[in-house]
């Protein structure tokens, strides 16, 4: 459950908590003797005493959990932050586009060369893709046509 979900039930049995609190403080006074529901509602009112205070305390604890999760989150982001500021701050914009580049192409270079392992060791499996790929082009285009044929139908 999340903070806010925790919160509006909280809030709920807060107010379930007070009203039939009142309830029975009413009832109480206005009968002289308990009856069976009086009996009952007292009993109910005991339990939730309990169960506010047990709601109240996961309330608290789920609170500080949320808070101490989001302190941690912020300072590793700040981690981060300041220790590619210290690598990289005194690059330009230039400059850290340039090595953006270069990464990016010693990444295509690292997959084409893992392509081409892949193709001298299984030079079947890239011809099965190839031919799966026409395949996949062919029914893309025979449901293309008879849709165009049904559209074609229903406009007439």
């Amino acid at each position: 459950m999340t903070a806010s979900n925790l919160l509006v039930a909280h809030v709920a049995f807060h107010v379930i908590f007070v009203f039939g609190y009142w309830f029975s403080v009413i009832a109480s006074l206005s009968f002289s003797g308990l009856d069976f529901l009086e009996n009952h509602l007292l009993a109910f009112l005991t339990d939730a005493a309990s169960n506010h205070l047990a709601l109240l305390l996961v309330l608290i604890i789920h609170t500080l959990v949320f808070v101490a999760n989001r302190w941690r989150k912020q300072r590793k982001q700040g981690g981060e932050i300041s220790q590619y500021n210290e690598e990289f701050g005194h690059l330009t914009a230039e400059e850290k586009l340039e090595l953006l580049l270069d990464e990016v192409v010693e990444l295509r270079e690292a997959m084409h060369d893992r392509e081409v392992v892949n193709q001298t060791r299984n030079p079947d499996l890239a011809a099965q893709r190839l031919r799966e790929r026409d395949q996949e082009a062919e029914e893309e285009m025979i449901l293309l046509d008879e849709y165009q044929e049904e559209k074609a139908r229903e406009g007439s």
